[in-house]
């Protein structure tokens, strides 16, 4: 969902004027590259906050999906029968 951000700033100093703001899109990879190459310029104001974000799930639902897949297709499993499978041993 995209929302209308309006900046106000009241001073940009001598060396820029109100045609150089640029409004960041986040979702933008290649402004989002630019912004991040800022930190290496001592000329530009450091970026902060969201340089880029994706809608994509996140990597806890992706292990919770896989998960459910396994159990689904595997039933849920018994740990007992997991420690006891393949080779095993005793130490006396």
């Amino acid at each position: 969902m995209r929302s209308t951000r309006i900046a106000i700033f009241s001073e940009i100093g001598d060396k820029w004027t109100a045609d150089d703001v640029l409004v960041h899109d986040e979702t933008d990879f290649v402004l989002a590259s630019m912004l991040a190459s800022f930190t290496s310029n001592d000329d530009f104001p450091e970026p902060i906050g969201v340089l880029y974000s994706v809608d994509a799930p996140s990597y806890d639902e992706m292990l919770i999906d896989q998960i459910d897949g396994a159990t689904e297709k595997m039933g849920k499993g018994e740990l007992d029968s997991l420690l006891n499978a393949g080779d095993t041993w005793v130490v006396e």
